[in-house]
């Protein structure tokens, strides 16, 4: 959509007044166009999914999974209100929605980390608020029909992370593929299914969750898995902080087990094996992580991962163990 077509379109929908607005593109990864639009009165942002997503390999996903992130931030509110932006407009026709701005004192997590500003208590209280989710939804069967996602969930997620992961690595290919199979089978909970520092904003008094399209009825494993794997990653790209961000999912891990009432051993298990699946898979996957640039990086992930799979680990002391190891040699 252009600039004056998107001018055209919020006059239409009466989100404007005149044309005297300025529209500003955000980055926005790599599944919609989210654009920042400044008018005399207020700030909101559009977002609109994309069929097609903007990486090297062919990546396609029904861009009606806007109505999916609208209905998920708005089943959120309801036990986490302050913590997800507010939905000002939705058009399921466009396959796009209008969300409230967070401005400059809101900063993404992810900056935070990569300036080696690695606060404890924020992994602390996104851990409570992801266990927030999980307990909220867990076993409900509204959650279950309302979020019935496989389908995109396996587009968005299994196939571009463990498929193809598990194509480039036929030696492992029985755990992406089993791992994959049981994912298929997993309806416990509503997951987030992108919970990335990317996607969460902080302020000096308040944490935000953004970019819920990708949620699913399904293993909660996913959604710290997901977070862990990178942090992983970013103590390998930043080893100066190394210390750092294995406390952080310490930290993390123990806040999340703490507030989760239907946490256990296999759970944890299933979130370490999911960890080690995903750290490659942003090696090798179809959206690897982009701060991972030196082959021999890759390589040393590539080979951990090996190694533990084939090993059967699924505790993290472990994990952490041999992890110091193997960058500790670097």
């Amino acid at each position: 959509m252009t600039k004056a077509e998107l001018i055209d379109y919020l006059l239409q929908r009466q989100l404007i007044q005149d044309r005297s607005v300025d529209v500003i593109s955000l980055p926005g990864g790599v599944s919609s166009e989210v654009t920042l639009v400044r008018t005399a009165n207020r700030d909101f942002v559009v977002k609109r999914a994309l069929a097609t997503l903007k990486v090297a390999d062919p990546w396609h996903s029904d861009p009606r999974r806007s109505h999916t992130e609208c209905q998920a931030i708005q089943y959120a509110t309801r036990f986490i209100p302050g913590a997800v932006p507010k939905i000002l407009d939705a058009d399921l026709e466009r396959n796009l929605f209008v969300m409230e701005y967070f401005g400059h004192e809101y900063t993404p997590w992810k900056s935070q980390l990569m300036d080696g500003e690695i606060c404890a208590a924020t992994a602390q209280k996104m851990a409570v608020l992801l266990a927030t989710i999980h307990n909220a939804s867990w076993g409900n069967h509204e959650a279950e029909s309302l979020f019935d996602t496989t389908d995109d969930f396996f587009a968005l997620r299994i196939e571009p992370y463990l498929v193809m992961t598990g194509q480039r690595h036929p030696e492992l290919q029985e755990f992406f593929g089993a791992e994959t199979e049981r994912l298929g089978r997993a309806r416990t909970a509503l997951v987030h299914g992108d919970f990335s520092a990317k996607n969460i904003l902080v302020s000096s008094d308040r944490c935000v969750l953004l970019d819920w399209e990708v949620a699913w009825f399904g293993d909660p494993a996913f959604d710290p898995a997901f977070l862990l794997n990178l942090f992983y990653l970013k103590s390998l790209y930043r080893r100066k902080y190394f210390d750092q961000y294995l406390d952080l999912i310490a930290t993390f891990l123990k806040a999340y087990a703490e507030h989760l009432v239907h946490f256990d051993h296999a759970l944890e298990c299933r979130i370490c094996r999911l960890t080690l699946l995903l750290m490659l898979a942003r090696i090798d996957g179809k959206s690897p992580a982009e701060y991972i640039t030196s082959d021999s990086d890759r390589q040393h992930v590539r080979r951990f991962v090996k190694e533990l799979l084939l090993d059967g680990v699924v505790e993290f002391a472990e994990v952490d163990a041999r992890w110091r190891k193997e960058v500790a040699g670097l």
